[in-house]
């Protein structure tokens, strides 16, 4: 891994933390450490159904931008729309 690791990745994954993501370390024989069924998976599908289901049940509208990669419909982000940005839910501020 190497300088990647170092140089690229781990201070990445500090930016992250700062803006409140949150980190799960990750194990390469244990795809189960980092809330996956396999290795193929590359997202955490369970969290973010959770993290959908919990911003749906308190009223608020996401935005999901999506992406078509073959037969693959790839997330690219979600969020919830709020000022500045937005006026309403619906309309760019």
């Amino acid at each position: 891994m190497g300088w990647e690791l170092n140089d690229v990745e781990q201070p990445f994954v500090a930016q992250l933390e700062k803006l409140g993501w949150t980190h799960i370390a990750g194990n390469f024989d244990n795809p189960a450490a980092t809330l996956r069924t396999s290795f193929a998976e590359v997202i955490q599908e369970s969290v973010l159904r959770e993290r959908l289901r919990g911003v749906y049940r308190r009223g608020k509208p996401v935005h999901v931008v999506c992406g078509a990669m073959g037969d693959w419909l790839v997330i690219v982000t979600v969020y919830i729309p709020t000022p500045p940005k937005f006026k309403n839910p619906y309309e760019r501020g």
